[in-house]
């Protein structure tokens, strides 16, 4: 199952530890949650065939292969290299970097088979062949994404309120954001305990479908709010770092 709110919590857990470039934070963000936009396809693909079915061909696959890393890179290096601006090195730099986070965690902090190589006619990797994970466990975890999606809607909450570049207008959506969120979160926790089975996949993918949507959109339209409140920070702790260094003559120069 795919964990989009999970990735983009994670990520936005880093953006202090990351080189400060521009365009890097922003680039790895969006790299660490495009992969699981899989989820897409999968649900509109079990429309018209078996659920299991779209799951086989979709879901960590095409978006989930080492490949596509490599060619999105290549591609932001080539543009690197006739705009000869260093702007989009960082992109690329950053956009490879939060896909690798994103197929790492995966690889190894998820209990699920993930094709590394699609399309080569190989086999899927998985870390954990004999372990299996029982349905309310299953269950748990996707009650736990909507979690992930209202600590995304707060992150980027406090981004904007440090860093509003003319992104204030979202606010009021955000806080409607993390209010569906809840909603979700209290219906499919009912919906768990009442219904069993594919029905309660289908529940999920139903609320899961336009929250990852919402995901993808914050990133973009306040994309210029999350650059900037990178580099105002930097700014703010080479100021003051900049004045213990100083004596008092000096700061009144």
């Amino acid at each position: 199952m795919a964990q989009i709110g999970l990735h983009a919590y994670f990520a936005l857990s880093l953006k202090n530890r990351l080189p400060k470039k521009r365009w890097f934070f922003v680039s790895f963000l969006f790299g660490s949650i495009f992969p699981d936009i899989d989820a897409l396809f999968t649900t509109i693909a079990s429309l018209f065939i078996s659920i299991d079915k779209s799951i086989e061909i979709f879901h960590r696959t095409f978006t989930h292969n080492i490949f596509l890393v490599i060619f999105i890179y290549l591609l932001f290096l080539i543009f690197y290299e006739i705009k000869k601006n260093k702007v989009y090195l960082f992109i690329g730099n950053g956009l490879m970097l939060g896909m690798l986070f994103h197929l790492c965690i995966d690889t190894f902090l998820w209990f699920d088979s993930i094709h590394l190589l699609w399309p080569l006619p190989t086999n899927r990797i998985d870390m954990w062949p004999t372990l299996s994970i029982s349905n309310w466990i299953a269950e748990l975890i996707m009650f736990f994404e909507f979690i992930f999606f209202r600590l995304f809607a707060w992150e980027m909450t406090k981004i904007i309120i440090h860093s509003p570049f003319k992104n204030g207008k979202h606010l009021q959506s955000l806080n409607y954001f993390s209010k569906i969120q809840l909603f979700f979160l209290i219906s499919f926790s009912i919906f768990s305990y009442l219904l069993d089975g594919k029905v309660i996949y289908y529940i999920f993918s139903l609320y899961y479908t336009p929250s990852m949507i919402a995901i993808v959109y914050y990133v973009y339209k306040l994309k210029d709010s999350i650059n900037e409140n990178i580099f105002s920070k930097v700014e703010e702790k080479d100021y003051f770092k900049g004045l213990t260094k100083k004596t008092p003559i000096k700061n009144i120069q």
